[in-house]
This record gives C-alpha cells, sequence and structure tokens, in this order.
C-alpha cells in the first residue's frame, strides 16, 4: 500500500511539473510574439508586421487605414503619446 501510495504521488507530482513548465512555457512565449513597433514622424507608414503596431509620438492623432498606403476605411484612431496594436490596420497616417 505504501508503494502505491509513493508511487502515485511521484506520478502526480511530475504531472504537476509537467503542467506548470508548459503554463511558464505559454507565459514566456508571449511578449517574444509581438512585432517590432513601427512608428513616424509624420506621413504615412505601411505595416511590415501583423499585427500591426503602432507607436505615436506625435502631438497630433494617428490615423490607422483598412488597406496599404493610408486609404480605405479608418479602423482606429490612436492618440497622442498612445501605442495601439491593430489586427485591422494595414497602414497609418501620422500628422505633425
Amino acid at each position: 500500500m505504501r508503494r502505491s501510495l509513493a508511487l502515485l504521488g511521484a506520478a502526480l507530482g511530475t504531472g504537476l511539473a509537467v503542467l506548470a513548465g508548459a503554463g511558464t512555457a505559454a507565459a514566456a512565449a508571449v511578449p517574444g510574439s509581438v512585432p517590432a513597433v513601427q512608428q513616424a514622424q509624420s506621413g504615412c507608414v505601411n505595416a511590415k508586421t501583423w499585427p500591426f503596431v503602432v507607436k505615436n509620438d506625435t502631438t497630433a492623432p494617428a490615423f490607422v487605414f483598412a488597406e496599404r498606403d493610408c486609404s480605405g476605411p479608418v479602423v482606429s484612431v490612436v492618440a497622442p503619446g498612445q501605442t495601439e496594436v491593430s489586427e485591422f490596420g494595414q497602414s497609418a497616417l501620422f500628422q505633425s
């Protein structure tokens, strides 16, 4: 009986260690998956990665467009000093 409990305890401990390791690996993978931030002082910038990460360091709102070359509908507006991740944006217009 003691041997069975010891084996059961060892198996459970190994399973918990595996689960803890899987959770740690998933959490560690998240920061590396964020692409580089794209920003400009003024003008239109096309997305080079997906999702499109827009950092607005200007004093005016930046407009994120659904199509390349700042065309199509505006899908979001990034306030001055803010950063936004846009899954649907393909370009951004920065105004200084």
